[in-house]
């Protein structure tokens, strides 16, 4: 079971990176309710974190305002979940939709890429 749980939460680290390297979506002619769906979602995502990473919280569904490996399974699997829900059901808002050349993209997702790496190595830049 430990396995399985360190390849969930894994997956979900993975998923945030994955998302920021996806991209969401602006389209010039997509509805502006899109926008509070969207931002529904994210307080969907946001006041779990926000509640659970309280010490009054912590200390009264836990016991313990340090909280423990239970409390820190819970909390990484409720982010997970509610992150795959925000990536799902995002929608596309109404902005600009700029067309960059693909040598830049490349460049981009190769940076990109470089601090994924950086991030599990525990590199720091000058």
């Amino acid at each position: 079971m430990k396995h399985a749980y360190q390849m969930f939460a894994y997956f979900g680290l993975a998923s945030v990176f994955g998302t920021l390297l996806y991209g969401f979506r602006y389209d010039p002619t997509a509805p502006r309710e899109n926008i509070y769906i969207n931002l529904g979602l994210y307080a969907i995502f946001v006041i779990p974190h926000l509640v659970m990473t309280r010490s009054w919280f912590k200390k009264a569904v836990w016991g313990s305002a340090a909280g423990s490996i239970g409390e820190r399974q819970v909390y990484i699997t409720i982010s997970v979940l509610t992150w795959i829900l925000v990536f799902v059901y995002h929608r596309p808002i109404p902005g600009p939709v700029v067309v960059v050349p693909e040598w830049l993209r490349f460049m981009g997702m190769l940076g990109f890429i470089l601090s994924i790496v950086a991030f599990f190595e525990g590199v720091t830049f000058p």
